[in-house]
């Protein structure tokens, strides 16, 4: 059937009003993704980048603390050991006060040794691996006044951009313009 003068076909109108809304749909994510992208990294990645190393430095205090926990366990297990061990309260008396018997001959370590002889050395606890350098170089970066104040005010612009661009039209100014 030919179609009137001065008349539109409605199957097409409706399927160019949806194919333009999804096209301003996919041209506003692309402007406002990277935007909002942009905003949440200058704002959070500071606060997250000194969050993992106030971690880290936790981390080292508590493996820090279990070292200290297993040496003192190891010395009150030498002190518990020393009135029953004779060769054990013999070392120690000449390591700590030099009495060595005459017909004995004592050959020192070349070692420098901070513990006394038979004092079980305990293993050093697993400390925590450091935030990644880039993190925090990025962090001292965005932390930067005009760094900061200039990506913020790309994203603004940015986000206005995509909302003038692809905001959606305004039917009641097409029809007045018409009439």
């Amino acid at each position: 059937m030919v179609q009137a003068p001065g008349t539109r076909d409605s199957g097409r109108e409706s399927r160019d009003k949806g194919l333009y809304a999804a096209g301003r749909t996919a041209g506003f994510l692309t402007l406002a993704i990277p935007a909002m992208v942009l905003v949440a990294l200058v704002v959070l990645l500071p606060a997250y980048a000194s969050l993992a190393e106030t971690q880290y430095l936790i981390g080292c205090g508590k493996a820090q603390v279990a070292d200290d926990e297993s040496l003192v366990t190891a010395t009150n297990q030498l002190i518990a050991d020393l009135p029953v061990d004779a060769v054990l309260a013999k070392r120690q008396a000449e390591d700590l006060l030099g009495c060595v018997p005459e017909n004995e001959v004592v050959i020192k370590s070349s070692r420098n040794e901070a513990l006394p002889p038979d004092v079980v050395r305990p293993p050093k606890h697993p400390r925590p691996s450091p935030p990644p350098a880039w993190l925090a170089g990025a962090a001292r970066r965005l932390s930067n006044p005009p760094t900061k104040r200039g990506l913020l005010l790309l994203a603004l612009g940015t986000l206005i951009t995509a909302f003038f661009l692809f905001a959606r039209p305004q039917e009641c100014l097409h029809k007045r313009s018409a009439a």
